[in-house]
């Protein structure tokens, strides 16, 4: 004989129907009550004009009731879906039951009425009985307004959230094959079987995308047939009602899924049961008791819940989430719970954890094998997740493009340098030891949060080499290891060396250097985990860095393990001032206000209007300008229309004199870096395609860059070069015309290939831009470089103007532009120290630069003017030859007045070549390979054989030369010229004492 239960039937069963019969027989009576209610106002009105409140008031009740039914429309829905037909018929017995035999609440009501309307007025009765309706709209009006208030705009960020995937298309790691196969697995063709299913991986795997993307399979295929619940204990891990959680967030679950009032009656009477017994076990760290009288009541509510869940044909999943988050003695006790308490039919369990988190929680440091014999005894099937590190590092260069688009102030060298670094870094054959910093999702997304924050500032590195596995490196310590790196910040800053960075000693063999670490370095060393240790020899470990490797200048240049001792230059220090200082914001106003004006610029108002607002005012220095310039530079190609990239050159090209060259600590002297944002504008906007936009960049479109620089086509007349080198801009105009010529050369580490294949094509129809950048290089520059000399052929050598004097000629005024009333401000407050020496110092740089650029003839990360003939394809160094003709007849030459041997000596003096002597000390000497730069050697030579007689003779008194490294005398170093000069003709003669 079959029991009941094997039919369905439970005791919660009966109770259910009493309950829905009750049900029936309150609604009756609110529907009498209702009835009689209406009666009375009816017969009160006596159908005069309150009958229309009475209509009103009924259809607010109907309106009122519809509402409450379309907020329980998927209740009401799974109750008709259910087809509880023994429900159905209980609720409508109550009720009718009501209707037909029950007169004494029909009295009760009539006598209750009558009281009430003796009372209170008929208005008063229809103003009560309003009041549930003014409530509703009440709670109406107050959802609608938060639904409003907590409504915002779809912004783009700058940072990447830490947020799990919830759809495929969030899926960056292709996990959704693998999540499928779980899922379908996890269903088990609809089994009533309960089951344990484990996801074991490492944090920041992705193990909540995982199971979002089977949550979207079971959802779009399984819809009807799975209720899945997620818990997460570790967000009620320290609360005594954790089990109360669970319990009501199941309960909630199963109600937004199912029809089934037993179910959740014995779900709460199970757990109620389970929590008030005295035997103790704890779950999720609560402690319960079962007393050993409630053994029968506990089993049998667990077999009429096995029969409860074998009836409703739903599989439900309970998914807990960051299990290894928690105390590994609540895990085991939860596992034990799952398995004892739980045992279930339809219901199957997900645990998320990682088995290495799991044994690093155990005080004790059980080891994984242990761990993993645990789990076993409670985990029916696992998987693991693995990550494909190539998908890896295509999430972060996709992430970091983004970074780029949402923040144009963002410099991208610091982002692609790091790019590249990191790409080292997956290629090498060292990445397993990488895999704590860049091993999951979440460790890049913090790489790449740290980088753009990084970003915030505006500073140009355009001139600062930085190598990318070394920054890379420090990034990773900055992230990972504060401590170590704080410790590099308190010893290699503020002139401080020597501690992490290289040391270097001379070796037994005279100027041969043997750079080392410090035994200071590798004590420290001895004292870190291995994983800071590998960091740091990644960046400071010289022997192996350095072993069987010729230092040469690019390395000490850009090597982080340099910090000043020796030849290199302090770049650990900017290393560090890169990486502590980018998170301040940059000059005064905020990024998002540089973009405002530049989209009033090139939307709403002409560039000059912007530049000629209060705000960026030079008179106030010239920082507004400068980053307004940059954020402009910055801006995608395709929001500038022609027109307006034509304004914003030629307004570019025009406002160049105003700015200033001269700066000092806190002063931007911002004209020498204009003419090289110009050449990138160019670049980028100097053009359009047929379309009138900038996506065809063929050869034949990008001749308008050509047309810009040297005054053809459109822009006939009125080229980059001819209004650069404007005679009635002097010799400032000459300066800004060769830092535009020189920016132009792609070997300076530009990326302006737009630029450079058009002087290529321009300057050699034939030539081939395929192959080496270098190999173009020379192509790209001869024309513009011949173009350049002959300008200052036509305005300086065929005129005989000797640029030494007109250089030493330059006043503060034209050397500052339209900064000179903020200059001279700064000095009256004391804020610059030493002017004179400081603009000596500016004319050296801007002499030696005028002439270095026309008469050099290196071909290396930049072709000299002096490297080509002044016409033609020959390159046979011509314009070498004439500036060095130029400068020995037009400069050097004494013309009556000996003005020229002063030049002649102080253009050796500005050429000395730096050395260390064997106590590290920095020392600049006379060197023939310094002076003959531009200088032939034979012209020298046959000038030292006319003149240096004449030249030791004179008394030019006790006069100075100062550079921006050093300061030469005449006392202390023309004999040392001489010197050098004197071997330069073979002649044993001595050396007079100069005159002074």
């Amino acid at each position: 004989m079959k029991s009941r239960n094997d039919h369905g039937i439970t005791g919660n069963t009966y109770i259910t129907l009493v309950k829905y019969f009750l049900l029936g027989v309150v609604a009756a009576e609110i529907f009498l009550f209702t009835f009689e209610l209406v009666k009375f106002i009816n017969i009160k009105g006596n159908l005069t004009q309150e009958f229309s409140w009475l209509w009103g008031l009924i259809i607010g009740y109907i309106i009122l009731g519809l509402t409450l039914i379309w907020n329980k429309k998927k209740r009401i829905q799974l109750f008709f879906t259910s087809i509880r037909l023994d429900i159905v018929i209980m609720l409508l017995t109550g009720f009718f039951l009501i209707c037909f035999f029950d007169i004494i609440s029909k009295v009760f009501f009539e006598k209750w009425i009558s009281i009430i309307s003796s009372a209170l007025t008929l208005n008063q009765i229809i103003v009560i009985s309003a009041l549930p309706i003014l409530f509703l709209v009440s709670v109406i009006f107050r959802k609608q307004q938060i639904k409003y208030k907590i409504r915002k705009k779809d912004e783009k960020s700058r940072f990447m959230s830490d947020s799990e995937g919830t759809e495929i298309e969030d899926d960056n790691f292709e996990f959704n094959t693998q999540a499928e196969k779980f899922a379908e697995s996890v269903y088990n063709f609809g089994s009533p079987k309960n089951l344990v299913f484990g996801i074991d991986a490492p944090w920041g795997t992705g193990k909540s995308t995982f199971i979002n993307l089977c949550k979207g399979y079971w959802l779009k295929n399984y819809k009807n047939k799975t209720i899945v619940y997620n818990f997460n204990p570790l967000k009620y891990e320290n609360r005594d009602n954790l089990f109360e959680k669970f319990v009501d967030g199941l309960i909630n679950e199963l109600r937004n899924h199912v029809f089934s009032p037993e179910l959740e009656g014995l779900v709460s009477k199970y757990a109620r049961l389970l929590k008030d017994t005295k035997a103790t076990f704890s779950f999720f760290g609560v402690r319960f008791n079962f007393p050993y009288s409630s053994n029968d009541s506990i089993d049998k509510t667990f077999q009429e819940l096995e029969v409860v869940l074998k009836s409703i044909n739903k599989k439900i999943i309970i998914v807990v989430d960051d299990l290894d988050r928690i105390s590994f003695s609540s895990i085991k006790e939860i596992l034990f719970v799952i398995k004892k308490a739980f045992n279930l039919p339809n219901i199957s369990y997900v645990l998320c954890y990682d088995t290495d988190s799991l044994n690093a929680l155990d005080q004790h440091k059980l080891d994984s094998e242990k761990i993993s014999e645990f789990l076993e005894k409670f985990i029916n099937v696992k998987t693991s997740i693995y990550l494909d590190y190539k998908l890896l590092l295509e999430y972060f260069v996709e992430n970091k493009n983004q970074a780029i688009e949402n923040d144009l102030t963002i410099d991208p060298v610091l982002l692609n340098k790091s790019l590249t670094g990191l790409k080292e870094i997956f290629e090498s054959s060292d990445f397993h030891y990488y895999l704590p910093y860049i091993g999951d999702a979440r460790k890049i997304k913090r790489l790449v949060n740290t980088i753009i924050l990084l970003e915030v500032e505006q500073t140009d590195f355009e001139n600062t080499d930085f190598f990318s596995s070394d920054l890379i490196h420090l990034l990773l310590l900055y992230v990972n290891h504060p401590r170590v790196f704080r410790k590099i910040y308190n010893t290699e800053t503020h002139g401080k060396k020597g501690f992490f960075s290289a040391k270097y000693n001379f070796s037994v063999q005279r100027g041969q250097k043997e750079y080392t670490n410090s035994s200071e370095y590798r004590a420290y060393v001895d004292t870190l985990h291995e994983n800071e240790k590998f960091l740091l020899k990644k960046v400071f470990d010289v022997e192996k860095r350095i072993e069987k490797t010729e230092i040469n200048e690019e390395m000490t240049s850009t090597y982080a393990c340099f910090n000043g001792s020796g030849i290199g230059g302090r770049n650990l220090e900017a290393y560090i001032n890169l990486i502590t200082k980018m998170s301040r914001p940059l000059r005064i106003e905020s990024y998002r206000y540089y973009i405002k004006q530049k989209d009033l610029i090139l939307k709403e108002k002409t560039i000059k209007e912007v530049f000629g607002c209060d705000e960026f005012s030079i008179q106030n220095n010239e920082k507004t300008q400068m980053e307004l310039w940059r954020v402009l530079v910055n801006t995608p190609a395709n929001e500038f229309s022609e027109n307006k990239a034509v304004e914003v050159i030629d307004y570019a090209l025009s406002s160049v004199p105003k700015y200033s060259f001269f700066h000092d600590d806190n002063i931007v002297g911002f004209r020498n870096r204009l003419p090289t944002l110009i050449m990138k504008l160019i670049d980028r906007v100097g053009w359009t395609d047929a379309s009138g936009s900038r996506f065809e960049n063929n050869l034949k479109n990008i001749e308008g860059i050509t047309d810009w620089i040297f005054g053809e086509g459109k822009h006939n007349g009125k080229g980059v070069l001819k209004t650069l080198g404007d005679e009635r801009r002097g010799i400032l105009g000459l300066i800004d015309l060769l830092s535009f010529r020189l920016s132009c050369d792609i070997n300076r580490g530009g990326n302006a290939f737009n630029l450079s294949r058009s002087l290529t094509k321009h300057g050699n129809p034939k030539s081939s831009i395929e192959g080496r950048i270098g190999d173009s290089d020379v192509e790209e520059m001869r024309e513009i470089s011949q173009k350049v000399f002959q300008l200052f052929k036509s305005q300086y050598i065929n005129k005989e103007k000797d640029i030494f004097s007109m250089v030493n000629d330059l006043s503060l005024k034209q050397l500052t532009g339209e900064s000179y009333g903020f200059i001279q401000s700064q000095l009256e407050i004391n804020e610059i120290k030493e002017i004179d020496k400081k603009v000596c110092i500016l004319k050296s740089s801007l002499l030696n630069y005028i002439i270095y650029q026309l008469g050099n003839t290196v071909n290396s990360s930049g072709v000299g003017c002096g490297y080509y003939d002044s016409r033609g394809s020959k390159d046979n160094k011509e314009i070498n030859k004439q500036m060095s003709e130029y400068l020995f007849r037009n400069c050097f030459s004494p013309n009556g007045n000996f003005n020229g041997y002063r030049n002649f000596l102080d253009y050796l003096l500005m050429n000395l070549q730096k050395f260390r002597d064997e106590t590290d000390k920095l020392e600049y000497i006379a060197n023939l390979d310094g002076f003959t730069h531009v200088l032939k050697v034979e012209s020298l030579s046959a000038y030292w054989k006319e003149h240096r007689n004449l030249i030791k003779e004179q008394e030019f008194g006790d006069r100075t030369v100062m550079t921006r490294n050093y300061t030469a005398t005449y006392t202390e170093d023309l004999r040392d010229v001489f010197m050098t000069l004197d071997t330069l003709i073979n002649e044993e003669l001595p050396t007079p004492l100069i005159q002074v």
